[in-house]
């Protein structure tokens, strides 16, 4: 990912987790990039001959791109984009990720850590977790009762005119998505169906033909 204003990338994606029980809701999960988009929705787009927003990502020239081919030679921007909407604030919190698991840790920050598929070395990753007990400040039930009813003032919002539905609670599409995994199976694209069966033939690993492809 380029900071904001730079031409070239000098950050990782430095995802944020944070999770937290929930009820009747579950978990509460939150767990993204502090980019815009992870770099494989640029490689998913690119195979499938998309477009990307502009704000996702800049070319080698420094420029927004709409092209995934082009990001991809170039750099990943900042949650929020380019620096008018706010993309500094996704800078920033990317920093701050690196610095505790990285700098704090003594580990690789920035672009000091070696590229996802590289084989120069180990990449010197660094990782940091805070594990809260809700006992230490109170009745752990308590906390997760008080977490679902924050969670349902928010889930029963007033919609927005055009909303495609209730507002949602982190966690909820991807819990929703397991679901439908487990009972109907993952659906995929012909991209990835060919890919994966190209894969299969190379190896000598067969490929489950009664596969739906979309």
């Amino acid at each position: 990912m380029a900071p904001t204003r730079a031409l070239h990338p000098r950050l990782g994606t430095d995802p944020i987790a944070i999770a937290a029980p929930a009820g009747a809701f579950g978990v509460f999960c939150l767990d993204m990039a502090t980019s815009t988009v992870p770099r494989g929705r640029i490689e998913v787009a690119a195979r499938r001959g998309e477009r990307l927003p502009i704000g996702w990502a800049i070319g080698r020239d420094g420029r927004p791109t709409d092209s995934p081919e082009s990001a991809l030679e170039g750099a990943l921007l900042p949650l929020g984009g380019l620096e008018h909407t706010g993309g500094y604030k996704g800078y920033g919190l990317a920093l701050a990720v690196d610095i505790l698991p990285g700098v704090l840790a003594s580990a690789g920050c920035g672009p000091h850590i070696l590229g996802l598929f590289t084989i120069q070395g180990p990449s010197d990753l660094g990782h940091a977790f805070w594990v809260l007990d809700p006992e230490t400040v109170g009745d752990a039930g308590a906390f997760e009762a008080r977490v679902e009813d924050y969670l349902r003032t928010l889930a029963s919002s007033e919609t927005a005119p055009d909303a495609p539905g209730r507002v949602l609670i982190p966690g909820e599409p991807e819990t929703d998505a397991e679901r439908r995994a487990d009972e109907s199976g993952i659906i995929i694209d012909r991209r990835h169906y060919e890919a994966l069966e190209a894969l299969g033939q190379r190896f000598g690993v067969p490929f489950d033909a009664r596969i739906d492809v979309s």
